[in-house]
């Protein structure tokens, strides 16, 4: 996947929609997103690319680009952070 060609500004990322890389699901709809960071503006910051983060989708701006939806959040506006388990 090619990454989207812009450099979002501070505290912004640019984020593709995902699953769960655990399988988490809402039981209900829900406007909570997983997707995974494709854009950063400082990579030495809280967010990394490739990290897989859960947000709102009402606090995003939606884009497309090469057939694939992105998202431009805040943020600020993370709901949270998913690690990948690991098999025991």
């Amino acid at each position: 996947m090619a990454s989207l060609p812009i450099k979002v500004s501070p505290g912004m990322l640019a984020i593709y929609g995902s699953g769960s890389i655990n399988g988490i699901e809402f039981n209900v709809p829900s406007p909570l997103q997983w997707g995974i960071v494709n854009g950063v503006y400082d990579e030495n910051g809280e967010y990394t690319l490739g990290q897989n983060v859960l947000f709102n989708i009402d606090d995003s701006q939606i884009l497309k680009y090469q057939d694939v939806q992105y998202f431009i959040v805040p943020q600020d506006k993370i709901t949270g952070t998913e690690d990948e388990i690991l098999p025991p």
